[in-house]
């Protein structure tokens, strides 16, 4: 589609500078024609020679703003098409109450729609409150699948995940997820300082609250040995810190 609408804009403006050539020739013949027949002067045939070269150029931009507008209306109906789906996961529980922690899977299996790969299939663990578990495996052994059912990012196609002995479905998702710190594997920044990376999530965090959390995410040792500290750019998509650092 590039290459085509290329081709046409090579075109468009071709023939733009061959009908301002052609309107120039018709014009120099036919008020030449008409002078030495007496009926135009030499001041009259420069007139429509400005004219033209006045008029083709508005002309000629109807086009190729019409182009522009067209492309616009197509990248527009793409981000609007981003912006109207709805998610299918609906917090349906809005009361508050105390969330211990204890993580039950109870003959959970996911399937990931778009590619027909299984993920988990029957996997069932039960983790208290205050204890931790490593999960380790290949690639695609559906680790992260995990992860993202405990956020409840998404749901299982089978099989329970119990919080505090209830469905994950019933709990108050905004509260429920307050209790949670996710780091995914693809870490985001944007072209702004650490400072307000860090305190994205929060508005008008204090700069002691940032300090805090970047304490806990053992990153704060690695910024005070920046030039300007808390204030550092980290450039787009955080192109000026290690893996690692992004990550925490």
């Amino acid at each position: 589609k590039a290459l085509d609408l290329a081709k046409t804009e090579a075109y468009f403006f071709t023939i733009i500078l061959f009908v301002i050539g052609l309107l120039n020739v018709a014009i120099l013949y036919i008020g030449g024609k008409n002078y030495f027949e007496g009926k135009l002067t030499v001041g009259t045939i420069a007139d429509f020679f400005m004219y033209i070269n006045i008029l083709i150029w508005p002309f000629s931009m109807v086009g190729w703003v019409s182009s522009v507008n067209q492309r616009a209306a197509a990248s527009m109906t793409r981000v609007n098409e981003f912006l109207d789906i709805k998610s299918e996961i609906v917090n349906k529980n809005f009361d508050q109450y105390e969330i211990k922690g204890d993580i039950e899977f109870r003959n959970v299996s996911y399937t990931y729609p778009n590619t027909g790969i299984k993920a988990l299939e029957n996997l069932s663990f039960k983790l208290e409150a205050g204890k931790s578990m490593a999960i380790m495996g290949k690639t695609g052994s559906g680790k992260s699948t995990i992860a993202l059912l405990l956020c409840r990012l998404i749901d299982p196609d089978e099989g329970e995940i119990l919080i505090d002995g209830k469905n994950l479905k019933d709990h108050n998702l905004e509260l429920y997820r307050k209790h949670i710190g996710y780091i995914p594997q693809e870490s985001y920044l944007f072209s702004d300082t650490i400072e307000n990376n860090i305190g994205f999530a929060i508005a008008n965090p204090t700069h002691d609250l940032v300090e805090e959390f970047a304490k806990k995410a053992d990153v704060h040792k690695n910024i005070v040995e920046f030039k300007d500290q808390y204030k550092t750019m980290v450039g787009e998509r955080g192109v000026m810190l290690s893996g690692g650092q992004k990550q925490r």
